[in-house]
């Protein structure tokens, strides 16, 4: 049985179209679990090739549904292939950016007392070479730096008068802020 030219043109097209559509989908897909909801770290290609089969899925199934002349087709398979690249080369920009910030994931304990020991785990922090600082209440308590690497910062808190609930937040050697993370201090006579 031999395959004929437009079959060849339709596996062609869900392909390319998939893959078009995979590519932005899946920026957003990454951004939105790693970035903004701080969920991972990174998404791991299991579940990268698991959305593209996804899509694959989805486009073929809509392809079959439509009828297309052959200008319909290259025009439409064209204007997707376009688009994805003008997405995916911002993105890619846009991404790259990110990575000069750093994130922190978690920071355990919750609260601390003079001496206490914080753990803050997250990414871009910078490495052992070129650490930055970890403050508390907006810069005016700065921690002690015990360990610095670009994914883990064990820090220890000086003595303070101030007490109660502040942000944490991480400036890499960039002099990049991180994303805050609420830290109480509280007053060691009162525990």
């Amino acid at each position: 049985m031999a395959i004929k030219k437009s079959e060849i043109l339709n596996i062609f097209s869900v392909a390319l179209i998939s893959l078009s559509i995979y590519q932005p989908v899946s920026a957003i897909i990454e951004y939105t679990l790693t970035e903004f909801f701080l969920v991972f770290l990174q998404i791991s290609g299991t579940t990268k090739a698991l959305m593209l089969i996804i899509i694959l899925s989805l486009v073929n199934c809509c392809y079959l549904h439509f009828s297309f002349t052959n200008k319909l087709r290259q025009k439409t398979v064209f204007s997707i292939f376009l688009l994805s690249l003008i997405f995916g080369f911002s993105y890619y920009k846009f991404y790259q950016n990110l990575q000069n910030y750093p994130r922190i994931y978690e920071k355990k304990p919750d609260w601390t007392i003079q001496g206490s020991q914080i753990l803050i785990t997250g990414k871009n922090f910078g490495g052992t070479h070129e650490p930055g600082l970890v403050y508390i209440m907006n810069e005016s308590l700065q921690l002690d730096i015990l360990e610095w690497s670009n994914k883990k910062i064990i820090a220890e808190q000086p003595i303070t008068n101030n007490y109660g609930e502040y942000n944490l937040y991480v400036v890499n050697a960039k002099n990049n802020k991180s994303n805050p993370v609420t830290h109480f201090i509280k007053n060691p006579s009162q525990l």
